[in-house]
């Protein structure tokens, strides 16, 4: 029931969000390289704010997007010490597992973009990727997620503040997809 509830409330911010960012180059084949780096400068300052906030409320949470990601800006030289995360918080565990709805739900989209890449002309001398990859590994973390939800029962408070977070949690990706690039 909780996800059916955060699906239903992350729908409209969740398509807003999918039209919005360089990844739909990449979609229809024209992103250049300078783009590409730039949606992986924008991924890492989200994901950067929003695993290091579920990780202080959940110990065990595992920031594997942002070690996916910082290693691709390294493999493209870019300086991930001088990218600054987005100010994001979270405050209990129903926040938390607002924030890492949207979190391991994203890895899903992130497969298909993977596929996408190679038909991609400015993308084809890349090293190898690690956050736009189609490791299937990204099925099983999010199939792992989806039992912690059928595990439990959510107060109404408990589903009201994990959809208020999601939602939050799309507006952090919303804003690092603001970030401009700058080379140098």
């Amino acid at each position: 029931m909780m996800l059916q509830n955060l699906r239903r409330a992350t729908r409209e911010i969740h398509e807003k969000l999918e039209g919005q960012n360089l990844a739909k180059k990449i979609i229809d084949h024209s992103i250049s390289k300078e783009e590409y780096i730039l949606l992986l400068i924008q991924n890492y300052k989200a994901y950067l704010a929003a695993e290091a906030a579920i990780q202080r409320i959940c110990p065990n949470f595992e920031k594997i997007r942002t070690s996916k990601l910082e290693k691709d800006l390294y493999n493209l030289d870019v300086k991930i010490s001088e990218i600054r995360p987005l100010d994001f918080q979270c405050e209990d565990t129903s926040e938390a597992l607002g924030a890492q709805y949207v979190v391991e739900g994203s890895s899903m989209g992130g497969m298909l973009i993977a596929k996408e890449m190679e038909n991609c002309p400015a993308l084809q001398s890349l090293p190898e990727q690690y956050f736009f990859s189609r490791n299937r590994d990204v099925i099983k973390s999010w199939n792992v997620f989806q039992k912690k939800f059928q595990k439990k029962d959510f107060s109404e408070e408990e589903i009201k503040s994990a959809q208020a977070k999601a939602i939050a949690t799309f507006t952090l990706f919303e804003r690092a997809f603001e970030t401009e690039y700058s080379a140098g």
